[in-house]
């Protein structure tokens, strides 16, 4: 391995000082030997002695490729890389087209240059046995920020201290109320007597000045309090930060394999690609930017695949030779855009309606009717797809939905961009963390619940205009019938009669995914909230139209409605 490793440094060195121009097979053989060092990483240490007794001659060889290289020789034959020891076999489970290429290649944040797919679990693990225990999920954490996270926590204990010196001047003030109590009484049965003229000036001046001291200990009170709320309002809200920011990594941790797959893939399919990233040091969640990998992994293979041209029909079409495939990440408006877009022929939206008449998804008329922004948006319905053939690469194109799923799951939203002849942009908005979501809250029968921003198309008050048909409720909106059904009924909740006589009008929130849209009544609108989400307790397993719960700042609970997959 030594000898290897030297080999390849001295085609580096040659390269350098010019004695030799690195060519793409060059670059593959290096990448091979890259694969071989990332292969015995992986292996355990009881393993590696076996493993460097099967690849000896694989290493030599390739040891010698180098050297002939680093001289100027023809390196010949690429060697092949080194063959996974071979496990017991697990038949495959049929799968759709679209799962294959999104499992096939995962995203691995270890090294930018090792084959995709090498940290992928392996499948013949037995399954765990009930109730052993998992490894728990770890985060790294910078030295600073744990020392910043040691100053918040010190500063809360600091004010957690102050809790008992507040409960003693309480009690205080309750002995003082107690002694302004006790006058009163007398006072009260003096007068009751009618012996009145017997209360003394002093008498007097003595409960006011009681009185005072109450209001004034009453007023040194309320002083602290909203001192100390002020400064633990301020440090939870700093620490509250500092921990999400450690949640936070680099855009660039979650798609180090994405340049290697792009090449080998761009290689395997014959076309020229040069793939750019933009926003590497975009801080995005650790959680979100897991679950966008699949995702991202997919609509790259599907641009590749389908998205750019081999180089002579781009020479045709008088582009440059290479495509370019771009990805970018960037905050904007307190949400995470991400944007996959490329330079290839964009997408027919007339084969694309032809399609969705062909396959009878939609009336011909209708169709005709519908706008490019609408026809879009059939790409991400199950197994839609406008290529007869089947690509190793990407199926037949039919994975969007599961991109679009993965997406709706992120509580985020897809886009879709395409100009005839220059391409096609996928945009991901997504939010900035999975803690906190801007919610709308509204009343039902007396309760408070918070509809998801992103699931709500339009928020609508309404006097008239409902109409029925069939014993159905809807409205006209938008020259679209939209369905009406009341909250109170979909969450099995009584009817509250003062709500609606002191209601001229309806109150209507119309929610929407791929496949349903409908208007619900509601009871009155709150306001627009961020709120930070706390999951339900596992015991309670699925609780149905409720996702999670967030607690106000007056104590109330607020439910988190998820009424479309319920």
């Amino acid at each position: 391995v030594v000898g290897l490793a030297h080999a390849m440094e001295d085609v580096f060195v040659a390269a350098q000082e010019g004695r030799i121009v690195l060519n793409q097979d060059h670059v593959d053989r290096l990448l091979t030997g890259t694969d071989m060092f990332a292969d015995i990483a992986d292996q355990q240490d009881s393993e590696l002695n076996a493993w460097f007794e099967e690849q000896e001659q694989s290493i030599k060889a390739l040891e010698n490729t180098f050297r002939k290289i680093a001289a100027g020789q023809s390196a010949g034959a690429a060697p092949q890389p080194p063959a996974k020891p071979q496990k017991q076999a697990e038949p495959k489970a049929a799968a759709a087209p679209l799962h294959e290429p999104v499992k096939e290649v995962k995203a691995d944040g270890s090294n930018d240059i090792r084959k995709a797919g090498k940290k992928a679990p392996d499948k013949t693990m037995p399954p765990q046995e009930p109730g052993t225990r998992t490894a728990d999920r770890s985060l790294r954490v910078s030295a600073e920020g744990m020392n910043r996270l040691m100053g918040f926590a010190g500063e809360v204990q600091v004010e957690s201290r102050w809790l008992p010196s507040f409960a003693q001047k309480i009690l205080r003030l309750k002995h003082r109320q107690d002694d302004v109590h006790r006058l009163l009484n007398i006072y009260a049965g003096t007068i009751s007597a009618g012996t009145s003229e017997e209360l003394s000036r002093s008498g007097f001046k003595n409960l006011i000045a009681k009185m005072d001291l109450c209001r004034n200990l009453g007023n040194e009170i309320l002083a602290e309090v909203e001192d100390h709320s002020r400064r633990a309002t301020e440090i939870s809200h700093h620490l509250y930060q500092e921990v999400l920011a450690n949640r936070m990594r680099p855009f660039a941790d979650g798609i180090r394999a994405f340049p290697r797959m792009v090449r080998d893939i761009a290689r395997e399919l014959g076309k020229k690609v040069e793939f750019e990233v933009l926003g590497e040091d975009t801080l995005v969640d650790r959680d979100i930017l897991e679950k966008i990998e699949a995702p991202l992994n997919h609509l790259i293979r599907n641009a590749l695949d389908h998205g750019v041209e081999p180089p002579e029909k781009r020479i045709e079409a008088g582009k440059p030779e290479k495509a370019v495939i771009r990805l970018e990440a960037r905050h904007s408006a307190g949400m995470l855009n991400i944007v996959v877009s490329d330079d290839g022929p964009g997408i027919d939206i007339e084969k694309l309606r032809q399609a969705v008449i062909d396959r009878k998804m939609i009336a011909e008329d209708m169709a005709q009717q519908l706008r490019e922004s609408e026809l879009l948006e059939f790409i991400f319905l199950p197994n839609f797809s406008t290529r007869d053939s089947v690509s190793k690469v990407s199926g037949r194109g039919v994975g969007m939905d599961v991109v679009h799923s993965a997406v709706h799951e992120v509580r985020g939203i897809i886009r879709v961009n395409t100009e005839l002849g220059a391409g096609t942009s996928f945009e991901l908005q997504l939010p900035l963390t999975l803690s906190v979501m801007r919610t709308l809250l509204v009343e039902i029968s007396g309760e408070i619940y918070a509809f998801p921003l992103v699931a709500i198309d339009h928020v609508v008050r309404l006097q008239e205009d409902v109409r029925e048909i069939e014993g159905r409720q809807y409205i006209n909106f938008n020259n679209e019938r939209i369905g009406l059904v009341s909250a109170t009924q979909v969450l099995e909740k009584e009817e509250r009669r003062e709500a609606q006589d002191d209601q001229d009008e309806l109150l209507i929130v119309i929610i929407s995914d791929r496949y349903n849209r409908y208007g619900l009544i509601v009871d009155r609108f709150l306001e627009i909230r961020d709120l930070v989400i706390q999951p339900l307790d596992r015991r309670l397993k699925k609780v149905q139209d409720i996702s999670s719960v967030s607690i106000l700042e007056d104590g109330h609970r607020a439910d988190i409605l998820h009424l479309l997959q319920s």
